[in-house]
């Protein structure tokens, strides 16, 4: 709906931002069967027709719906200054956080949240070493940013006490961990799952490929996540992604201080020493307000 406006901001809004250029795109996309379903520009919504889109949108993190919501309401801003929303107001700015919380489909984060036996289970049906030991260190580690910390690892990393050195802090790995890090090591036979087999080629780090080079720390990320992405498919967890694994895995770490120290999962995520010691497990940078706001209903659940 209104094509030519939306057409006239983003090329403004390019101009202005440092902005890949098909955001604004996908956005408008996205909220356009609700503008025809209501018969108005996206601009002109009410705070409840604003809180509706984005609910119908199905959600399971607060960091989407604030981003979605930021950009609808800088547009909104725009068009309001342009003199083109019909009774003069903005009404997203009529909304606040504890509104946008609401937006949240609860359900499926919780579908998507796996456990410790579940992780277990799963990987002992994967053929291969190489991606058992993938998807136990996305539950253990985390998902670094290209996931460098599971591309980058080496053997001679693990160095006793369940440590792990990465590059850039100290982390603690299970014993799974280390055994699958060492069988993966050392076996280069790699069988797809239309049963053909491949060799892979042997290098210093533990996730070995069939491609004899490694390049740049895009492409090992990009490497990684098409591995990832099949995995996923191939376990039947088609509706989980490597961030929703990471999360159940610092699930897992709250809930087990929670029961060593006797006290609430919340309370585990509110101690600065023990929340901080998550943070650095899994490279998390979330403030523990923002953390308790996004998945505190989770921490009672599994």
């Amino acid at each position: 709906m209104n094509s030519d406006r939306k057409q006239r901001y983003m090329e403004y809004k390019y101009s202005k931002d440092v902005m890949a250029p098909r955001v604004l795109e996908r956005l408008f996309a996205s909220v356009e069967k609700y503008e025809i379903r209501v018969n108005k520009d996206c601009c002109d919504f009410t705070s409840k027709e604003i809180l509706t889109l984005l609910t119908l949108n199905n959600d399971k993190s607060i960091a989407v719906i604030n981003n979605k919501f930021s950009m609808l309401c800088d547009y909104a801003e725009w068009c309001l200054k342009e003199g083109l929303i019909k009774n003069g107001k903005n009404h997203y700015t009529e909304i606040d956080t504890e509104d946008l919380k609401k937006c949240l489909n609860k359900e499926k984060l919780k579908q998507s949240i796996v456990t410790k036996k579940e992780v277990y289970e799963a990987i002992e049906d994967l053929p291969n070493v190489r991606d058992r030991f993938i998807i136990l260190a996305i539950f253990e580690l985390g998902v670094k940013r290209h996931f460098e910390d599971i591309a980058n690892v080496k053997l001679s990393d693990f160095i006793g006490d369940n440590k792990l050195q990465l590059k850039d802090r100290t982390v603690t790995a299970s014993d799974k961990l280390y055994q699958l890090a060492k069988e993966a090591n050392s076996v280069l036979i790699y069988t797809y799952t239309n049963q053909r087999v491949y060799t892979l080629v042997d290098s210093e780090y533990v996730v070995k490929y069939i491609a004899s080079t490694r390049s740049n720390t895009n492409d090992e990320g990009r490497k990684i996540m098409m591995i990832i992405r099949r995995l996923l498919v191939y376990m039947g967890w088609d509706n989980i992604l490597p961030r929703d694994i990471a999360l159940s895995g610092m699930l897992h770490w709250i809930k087990g201080y929670a029961k060593y120290y006797k006290i609430q999962p919340e309370e585990v995520v509110r101690n600065k020493k023990l929340y901080a010691k998550i943070c650095n497990q899994y490279d998390m940078k979330t403030y523990y307000t923002a953390f308790l706001n996004q998945y505190g209903t989770l921490l009672t659940s599994k």
